[in-house]
């Protein structure tokens, strides 16, 4: 909700009396103008998107503007134009009160503006999520978080940066703060910055991971964290929350709290057709203790909405993503109004057990890509992006993962889905983030440091688990008891200890399916046996290679239109044999043209090219 923006008094208002109230804003847009002979307003309101309503602040000169944007059906009063300095948030501002302008949050970004200065500050989450982009254009320095609406403004255009379109290939994302777009660049997590009226922009670091010393005791340990992620849950304001429920460790542990505080909210879980593992389950679990769920299936009507929802996928993320996101897209859609705020697992898989959101990296075939792109600087390591954080146990190295490795590989489904919901997690906390560093030294001998490692840690993590005296959350649901530690989580095994049998047949069938999906055995003898067996689905509910070939006419009018072809993204010719050797199925492309049809309509949503 968006509350009234409070006007400060004399002084420096970050250090005016504590307020329990703070303007709240979906994104925004701030512009300040470095060429002193513009005096036209250049924000405007007609790039909101549905159900969305901008506010538009600007100097008397016009030297400086702000767009604050908010959805129409939150509650509250609306902030005043009349204000000349304030001061708002972006993100869950669970952790307002403790923070109140002088710290990092680890779910929300602090602006504060003097429209009479024409200065802006902003203080980044602790992880850079929601995200906040600076770019430096013509004549302006433009501060947001919708990189959509940057692109609105007069003046400014926007050429994709070779790099990342490289790393968009074989990655999956951009790494190093990139956007797809030059000019463009993500604030890193745990900054300040702050932007003068002459433009000069200047970033400093105002959080980190301080070294701590390691606790000896991994029952301190533990202890030390359920306390943090007790206090975290009881800061959140679940009024108007609904459940995203997988689950899986990270979203059982919060369900296990909300036993706990005798909290009730709608669940929601995503699947296919053929209900998904995780979707039976969470079935199971809301049964047990009287909890509404809803399974969002992607049935045939999703299926005549994915060119539109692949659309507003890239939208929403800054082009990088768009038919692989298209059902999160109508996840959001599907609930509707019935919950303002999203309870989600976000940051568990990282603070809890040091994990990856994934190791596999995208490994498309960059030949499609034109000249110049692949000739560009800085082209390429063979090494994994994860390679130099990773430690000898399959973990990986705690600072990389905080302030590198969520916000890289989490930015694009962050931004799409902080544009219906606002994204809650007691994961996402100073507390329990903080709490981390004391982790007692692992004594489990020097291993080599390797990608295998940490995938097959990831699939021990999926079969058999985590042990209940290395894990905060394996303890605090075995210690809530009941169902929600009996029944299996993952591939089978269960928090109370030892393995389900059943659970343990449906996970083998699970993990088929995904060996299958990976190996690209979408079709065929395979497909129809695992079909028959009743397997497909348990696992991959959103099959990429069947969408694609489903979309063969959308995809190849796509990839051909006029300004693709004039972007200077593809070699031409490569990408026309690809798409021939994929849909007669003479070879699979499914990967390249995932990559190519992102970067299409990134291309046509942002107006954007090749210099």
């Amino acid at each position: 909700m968006l509350h009234k923006i409070p006007e400060p008094g004399d002084g420096d208002f970050m250090n005016n009396a504590r307020t329990s109230r703070i303007a709240k804003a979906r994104s925004f847009v701030a512009l300040i103008k470095t060429d002193p002979g513009n005096h036209e307003r250049l924000l405007s309101a007609d790039r909101n998107g549905d159900c969305r309503d901008q506010l538009i602040y600007s100097s008397d000169d016009n030297g400086f503007e702000l767009a604050l944007t908010t959805r129409s059906s939150d509650q509250g009063t609306s902030p005043e134009p009349a204000s000349r300095r304030g001061r708002f948030v972006c993100g869950d501002d669970a952790e307002w009160e403790n923070t109140l302008g002088k710290k990092n949050m680890a779910n929300a970004v602090y602006v504060e503006f003097d429209l009479v200065a024409k200065s802006l500050t902003i203080m980044s989450s602790i992880v850079g999520l929601p995200p906040v982009f600076v770019g430096t254009f013509p004549g302006m320095v433009i501060v947001t978080t919708d990189i959509y609406q940057a692109s609105a403004i007069p003046g400014v255009t926007l050429y994709f940066d070779a790099q990342s379109v490289h790393d968009l290939c074989t990655v999956g994302h951009p790494i190093g703060y990139r956007t797809m777009f030059q000019d463009l660049t993500m604030v890193p997590g745990g900054h300040r910055v702050t932007v003068s009226a002459s433009g000069m922009i200047r970033l400093s670091r105002s959080w980190d991971l301080a070294e701590a010393a390691s606790l000896q005791s991994w029952n301190d340990y533990l202890a030390q964290q359920i306390e943090a992620f007790t206090a975290a849950m009881q800061d959140l304001d679940l009024s108007n929350s609904y459940l995203s429920l997988t689950a899986g460790l990270d979203t059982r542990s919060i369900l296990a709290a909300m036993i706990r505080m005798n909290a009730r909210m709608q669940a929601y879980t995503m699947s296919g057709k053929t209900l998904s593992l995780d979707a039976r389950t969470a079935r199971d679990l809301c049964k047990a203790y009287g909890i509404e769920h809803t399974v969002v299936v992607l049935g045939d009507e999703f299926r005549r909405e994915r060119i539109t929802c692949a659309a507003e996928a890239s939208r929403l993320s800054g082009g990088l993503v768009s038919l692989g996101q298209a059902h999160e897209v109508y996840f959001y859609k599907k609930i509707g109004s019935n919950g303002t705020a999203r309870l989600c697992g976000n940051l568990g898989n990282q603070v809890g057990r040091r994990g990856v959101e994934k190791v596999s990296l995208r490994n498309a075939d960059p030949s499609m890509l034109s000249d110049e792109i692949i000739v560009s600087p800085g082209k390429t390591a063979d090494a994994h992006w994860y390679a130099e954080a990773a430690q000898g146990d399959g973990s990986m190295d705690y600072a990389f993962l905080l302030q590198q490795e969520v916000p890289f590989s989490s930015v694009a489904n962050y931004s799409l889905g902080s544009h219906f919901s606002l994204q809650q997690s007691p994961y996402a906390n100073h507390r329990v983030i903080e709490a981390a560093r004391y982790r007692p030294p692992a004594h489990d001998g020097q291993k080599s440091s390797s990608m295998l490692r940490a995938r097959l840690k990831d699939l021990h993590h999926r079969f058999f688990g985590e042990s209940a005296l290395r894990s905060f959350q394996v303890k605090y649901i075995r210690d809530t008891g009941g169902y929600v530690a009996t029944c299996p989580i993952n591939w089978g095994w269960r928090a109370s200890g030892g393995i389900s049998l059943q659970g343990l047949l449906l996970g083998g069938g699970a993990f088929a399916d995904a060996l299958a999906a990976s190996r690209g055995k979408g079709s065929g003898l395979l497909s129809r046996g695992l079909q028959a067996a009743h397997i497909k689905g348990l696992h991959e509910y959103t099959p990429f290679k069947t969408w694609l070939m489903d979309l063969r006419e959308f995809v190849t009018s796509t990839l051909v239109s006029q300004d693709v072809q004039q972007s200077g993204l593809f070699d031409a010719k490569r990408l026309a044999a690809m798409l021939e050797e994929h849909y007669t199925q003479k070879r699979s492309h499914h990967k390249e043209l995932g990559v190519a049809l992102d970067l299409a309509l990134a291309a046509q949503v942002f107006t954007a090219s090749i210099h």
